[in-house]
Formats: structure tokens, sequence, C-alpha cells
């Protein structure tokens, strides 16, 4: 269970490798956490519970991980009798109460074969559950002994049971816990007589040399060792086979009424190692195999009377793991004092704390540790003699390949390896560590430009430890940047130069070169920080571009392969946009960098002007000697340039444009606009109806600016045009005649039938203006309720009514007159 950070708390796995420890399972998506725990491993399985109280079990595979029950009550893993896992489900306690009681569960790693099978009414959950003779026992209640039975599955107190049990310990034929004869009494020795099924002391009460306090209960080859107190010599090792004749003190290690205090009891190999303090040198580290005269000082860890502490810990294949010294100090020993040595130094933070946080993996042990770098995290110990470190051969020094393949020699037989990559030009530590089968490695990403090291090392596996890294191995890479075609920019018509990113570069040294009038770097620029460069200063004419990435150390990629273009702007002509009544008018333009001279050419619309094309103008501008009056076009374009400006076209006869109304419209004032004429000082504007056919019936002879809104003209076609008056009162042609037509807004015209009677004659019209799809009603005598108009009414029942006009209502008219009258 470990914090990656996103997601929070999950299933991890290792098997003690670094590039082998990985996420195994997310069961809340993001940060969130699931928090596995309370783990049990049967019948090949491991089971867990997370998310809650949901209880899982998986075979080490994603495929092969099962949810079981849902759940979230809390819980606690009992143990495994056979190939069968126990849990127990605690339900929510009621107010500040504790729990009421729960649910227990068992489970073979199947959904059909997990199931609740019997609850339970007490406050205390179960605690120290062992199994002894295939049967889960626990402790539970006032601290009294209870089984599970395993053929009925029933829960049930032990017969005979005393309180105040402080745990549980079993032997092939004994089942052991302390527990006091009497509530206020030492607590003694009890063992579950397997004959007879029923608790009993181990020791007579009633015997002097009894031992008290019995503690730190370990088994060796079917005997419990524990320490237990006596008043002739005080706390020392005893061992005991749940009788009382052999249960009896080993060695009292330091003589008389002075305690030795033996502690952390730990089998391995047949003996039991425990540290304990003689009275000479201090708490040091001892070994037993069940007699005085083999119950030595193994190891003076501290030499004289001051304490190494050590505390064993760990049986890792017959070897004993403990820590020593006030610094924690790894050490391991073969049972010998030559062979007990110090290991290493641990990290802070990582004492062990029993084999629960440090677990034998083989030849390694694993556990959590932390120092001041990484925090806390898994760390690995392996025990072996580690194997030559590998030697880098490849890549080159400087490769262009964004994913270059690191190759190395193999060591021995070995085949799978590590390797790691920094960043040396980001300062990005272990962009890359992965595990690796076989001799060379290829980065499934690119790498970017700038320069690296890499080391590699043989893989730890659980029989020996990894090699020491191999020597450090520097690269560069220096990819080239790959250039687009050049192309003129949409926006502005300048060359863009532009190219796909190139990862790892932080910037880019553009270079340009002009090939017609040769210059070398007539513009070099080493910092462009986008992806495109579009030169506005380049005079026209023929360039080769080169373009290379650089890393943020400086380092630099390879320059791109070349790039040929041409640089042809065309001006932008800035006046003479609009007619004129000047027929000796100035035209003028933005200037083209580089450009000599210009050339403008003159094209006549109605064919009475010859074209005209002037070249090898110097300046921006140019003045007609004549330009009869009449339509025309015209363009600009440097001197030798294939590129011409935007045509402008021009009337020098003062003739305008009529802009707007066109096409139908609703609108029953439009606006009226049109072109400026240069050198206008009115215009006069011209409407007529087409049908009816009615002349002028918009006509404004003193208009100065180049728009009117009409006053509200009826719906039906129009014409427009519009002149314009020069300040000597010199009249332009009419515009171009432009048709427009005023639909008006959405509206139905409808006649109602009815039959007129005898002596009258209804002229009845409807006007209905209709909102949502309602309707024309009426109402009839003035009465609150509005009917349908129906076409039989008679002219009498259909009095003038009037309702008031607005958007969610309308307007229902009817007009009656006497026949003379109408």
């Amino acid at each position: 269970n470990a914090n990656g950070g996103t997601p929070g708390f999950e299933l991890w796995r290792t098997d003690g490798t670094e590039a082998n420890t990985q996420l195994f399972l997310d069961r809340t998506a993001g940060s969130g956490r699931s928090d596995p725990q309370n783990f049990i491993v049967a019948n090949g399985k491991l089971f867990f519970t997370a998310a809650g109280g949901n209880l899982y079990a998986t075979d080490g595979t994603t495929v092969g991980t099962t949810l079981l029950m849902t759940s979230q009550k809390s819980n606690y893993a009992m143990g495994v009798v056979g190939s069968t896992a126990y849990y127990y489900y605690a339900d929510p306690p009621v107010g500040n109460t504790q729990s009421p009681g729960g649910t227990f569960w068992k489970t073979d790693g199947t959904s059909g074969g997990t199931a609740a099978f019997a609850t339970w009414d007490k406050p205390f959950p179960p605690e120290f559950s062992t199994v002894f003779e295939n049967t889960m026992f626990f402790m539970a209640g006032l601290g009294e002994l209870y089984k599970i039975d395993p053929v009925t599955s029933t829960v049930a107190i032990v017969s005979g049971s005393p309180s105040g049990i402080s745990g549980l310990t079993a032997t092939a034929n004994n089942l052991f816990f302390p527990t006091n004869f009497a509530p206020g009494d030492s607590q003694v020795l009890w063992v579950l007589d397997s004959a007879t099924g029923t608790p009993r002391t181990v020791q007579s009460p009633q015997s002097a040399s009894i031992a008290t306090r019995p503690e730190n209960l370990c088994v060796v080859n079917n005997t419990l060792y524990f320490s237990g107190t006596t008043a002739a010599n005080g706390t020392e090792l005893w061992k005991s086979d749940g009788t009382s004749a052999g249960t009896v003190m080993v060695k009292d290690i330091n003589p008389g009424t002075a305690s030795s205090g033996p502690f952390s009891l730990v089998a391995v190999g047949g003996s039991v190692f425990f540290d304990a303090n003689d009275g000479a040198s201090g708490f040091e580290l001892w070994k037993s195999s069940g007699s005085a005269g083999n119950t030595v000082l193994l190891k003076d860890t501290v030499p004289g009377p001051a304490s190494g502490n050590p505390k064993p810990f760990l049986d890792l294949n017959g070897l004993l793991l403990f820590t020593a010294v006030t610094v924690p100090q790894l050490w391991t020993s073969d049972g010998t004092g030559p062979g007990t040595m110090p290991y290493g130094t641990i990290p802070n933070g990582t004492a062990p704390n029993g084999s629960k946080t440090w677990i034998p993996l083989e030849n390694s042990v694993v556990f959590a540790g932390e120092d001041s770098t990484v925090g806390r995290e898994m760390f690995v110990v392996r025990f072996g003699t580690p194997p030559a470190a590998p030697v880098i051969t490849a890549p080159v020094a400087v490769t262009s390949s964004l994913r270059p393949t690191v190759t190395w020699n193999a060591v021995g037989a070995i085949t799978k390896y590590e390797i790691w990559i920094n960043n040396r030009s980001t300062q990005q530590n272990r962009i890359i560590v992965e595990p690796v089968t076989g001799t060379a490695f290829t980065p499934t990403f690119d790498l970017g430009i700038g320069n690296f090291a890499v080391w590699v090392r043989t893989a730890g596996s659980t029989n020996a430890p990894p090699s020491p890294w191999s020597a450090q191995y520097n690269f560069r890479i220096n990819a080239p940047v790959i250039l687009n075609p050049v192309t003129p920019s949409p926006v502005n018509g300048f060359p863009l130069i532009s190219w796909p990113a190139l990862p790892g570069a932080v910037k880019y040294d553009v270079w340009i070169d002009r090939l017609d009038v040769p210059t070398s770097q007539i513009l070099r620029d080493p910092n462009v920080t986008l992806t495109s460069l579009t030169p506005t200063t380049l005079p026209n004419g023929r360039y080769r571009v080169w373009v290379r990435g650089l890393a943020v150390d400086g380092s630099d990629g390879a320059w791109s392969a070349p790039q040929d273009f041409s640089s042809a702007q065309a001006p932008v002509i800035t006046a003479l946009l609009n007619p004129t009544f000047d027929t000796t008018p100035t035209v003028t333009w933005t200037a083209v960098n580089g450009a000599a001279s210009y050339e403008l050419y003159v094209r006549s619309i109605n064919g009475n002007f010859k074209a005209f094309d002037q070249k090898n103008i110097v300046g921006t501008s140019f003045t007609w000697p004549i330009l009869p009056a009449g339509p025309y076009e015209y363009w600009v374009r440097v001197t030798g340039s294939t590129v011409w400006s935007a045509p402008v076209a021009l009337n020098t006869d003062g003739r305008t444009n009529v802009l707007t109304p066109i096409g139908s419209i609703s609108d029953t004032t439009p606006n009226f606009s049109w072109q400026p004429v240069d050198g206008a000082v009115r215009y006069e504007l011209w409407v007529d109806l087409q049908n009816p056919w009615t002349q002028k019936i918009v006509f404004q002879t003193s208009l100065t600016g180049t728009s009117f809104v009409s006053p509200s003209l009826p719906v039906g076609a129009y014409r427009t045009w519009v002149r314009a008056v020069s300040a000597t009162n010199q009249f332009s042609p009419w515009s171009v005649p432009v048709d427009f037509t005023i639909t008006g807004p959405t509206a139905s015209l409808d006649v109602l039938p009815v039959k007129p009677s005898d002596d009258e004659l209804l002229c009845g019209v409807l006007v209905s203006v209709f909102d949502r799809g309602e309707s024309a009603r009426t109402m009839e005598d003035g009465g609150a309720d509005m009917q349908p108009v129906k076409a039989e009414h008679s002219p009498a029942a259909l009095p003038l009514v009037l309702a008031n006009p607005s958007i969610d209502e309308f307007i229902v008219q009817w007009m009656m007159n006497p026949m003379a009258e109408c």
C-alpha cells in the first residue's frame, strides 16, 4: 500500500528491483485512495480489502483480480485455515458506543465461495487469531478464548476459558497463551490441552518456581521459548513443551536475582536468537539451542559493558538479520561468532519492526525506509556478490537520432539490466529508468537535442544484488530542423519560413543568405522562440535559408537542409482609392525594401483610353499628365518583380457606386450609402418606385455625406441612382442603377366571408397580426369569454371590438355600416 501522488494510496507490487516496482491496481481513479490492507495469502492468491471494506482476491495479474464482496464496514484479517481465508466485519457503532457486533466471512477466492457464516453479538472484535490443529482460535470479549468449528463454521467460546488472555502462540501440539490465575494476579502461561480440549495452566499454581509474566513467546522445533520471571532468578530465558515438568528455565544468564531480560526472540535454523544482558557486556546478541551449555553470547557488538542493543528480527534462509548500535546498522549472523558481522548502515527511520515491515524475498529483503533525499519509500537489501559493471559501447558521442540506441557488453550470462538516463542540458534526472532484457535499449520517445548521460547495471535478482552502475557515458543529440517549403505569408505576402518544433529546442537560429546579389548572413537571428519567421526587411530577390535548434544550455542541433526562396513584395496602394473629378490624379503606395524603381499599369474599362504602362518610377507616387474622364483599373509593382499590387478601380469622371440597399430588405426606412468621390462637395440621391412606377419617391440634392436614411417607404420594388457634384459645380454621371425590394414586416391580410342581412350590407375586414400561432378572436356582447370568429355569425352579433395592441395580442376590428353609407 503506497501513495504514488496520483493515484493516492493504492496497491503496488515489487520483485525487489526499482524497474519492476509498479502500481498494480488503482481502485479509485485520480488522486483518491482505496487504501488496500488486511493482506492474507491463501490458496495461491492474495486477499485484501480496499475502498472501504471491499474484499478482493488476485493471482498477481490484473485479469485475475476479482471483487469478491462489497462493504464499507471496518474489517480484520483473521488468517487462513487450509485454503480458506477468514475475515471479520464489524458493524458501525451506534452514537459514541463501541461496535455492537459484526459478521464472520470466509472465502476460497471465488465469488461463489465467499460468504458470511456467523454473526457476532459482542462489542469486542476478535484479536490474536491463530490456527491450531486446523482450527481458527481467537481472543475476544473479556479476553476469553473462542474458536471457529472447521466443520459446522459455528463460533463458540472454548469451555473453561480464562479471561485476560494477551496473545496466542501455537506449536504442533499445544496452543499457549499468557493470562491470569484470577483478576489482579500476575500472568502465567496457559495451554489448551489438545487431548481434552480444555485450557489449563502449564505449571502448578502452587509451584514455588512458576514463571510469571511470560512474554516474547517464540517457537523453535515445536518447543516454546519465552522470557519468564521468578523471585529467585529475575527475568530469564525459559522453555516449555506444554507440561509442568517440561517447563524450565534454560539458563540464568545474569546470575542471581538480577535479570538478563531476554527480548526480541527469533527462531533461526533450530536455535533461538535474542538480546540479553549478562551484567558484564550490556544488552548484546545471544543464541540458545535449549540447554544452559549452548546458551551463549554470540557477539559483543559494542565491546565492554556498553550495550549494542541488537534487535533480531528476521530469518532469511537461515541467515539472521538484526540491527545493532545507536546509529542503526544492519547485521547478519550465520549462528557463529566470526560469522556475525555488520552488513551496512540502514537509512534513517528504517529500523525494523519485526518481520511485518521487513519482508524476505528469496535471497533479498524489502522494507519501508526513509532518507532525506527520497522520503519514505521501498528499499531492498540483496545478499551475495555483485557482478561486474557493464561497459557502454554506443551511441557515438554526437548523434543526430532523437531516439539513439544505447548498447553495452554482456556481463556473464546475465540477460536483465537496468538503464538510467539524465538530461544534462535541462538538469532533469531520471528521465528514463527502465528494465531491459538484452544488451541494447532504444527510447520509445524523442529525447530531444542536448547533452545526456547514461548508466547501465545488471538488474538485481532475488539471488544476487545488482552490479555497480557503469561508468557515466556522455553523448549529445544534434538532430536537425526539418524546414517546410517557404511560402508567401497569407497575412502580408512576405516569405513565411516555418518548421515543426524540434524536441529539446528552446529557441532557434535562423541564417539567410542572398543569392542574386551574393550576401552572406543578410539576416541572422539566433533567438527565434517560435517555429516560424516572416522576414519583412528582405529586398526583392533570391535567398537561401538554414535553421537549427538550440537547447536550454546552448548546445546546438545540426543545421537544416537549405531551402531556397524568393522575396517578391508588392507595394500597397495608399491614395487614389476612390472615384475622382481630377483627370491628373496622383497615386501613392508603400515603399518596398530594396526597391530602386516601380512600374504603374493602367487599363481602360470602356476602351476609350489606351493601356498605360509607366516604368522606372523613382519614388512612391506618380501623377498622370492627363487621364481622361472614364473608368479604369490600375496596379503597381517593383520593377522587375512578378508580383503586382491588388488592383484598384478608378473613375476620373467622379461617378460613384451605390453600396446599400441591395436585394430584398424588410426595413421600410432603408439606409442609402455610396462610395465617396474625391473632390465632391455634395451628392444627389434619386429613388424610383417601380410598380406602380413612381419617379423620385426619394430625391435629395444637397447631401454632404455618403449616406442617407430614408423616411418610411411602402412595400415594393425600387431603383436607386447617386451622382456627385464638385466644388466647381461639375456633375458626375449618375451611378449604375441598383435595384432593391422592400418586403415589409411579416403580416397577413384576410377577408372573412359573412352573409349580409336583407337590409344591411356588411363591409367587414379582419386584420390580424398573429403572434405565437394564435387564431383570430372576437368578444361577444362585451362578455369576458373570447370565442373564435366563425363565418356563419350574423352581422348583428359582431359589434366593433378594438383590443389593445401589443406583441402578445392582436387587433380585430369590425366595421359595420348601413348600406347607404357603405
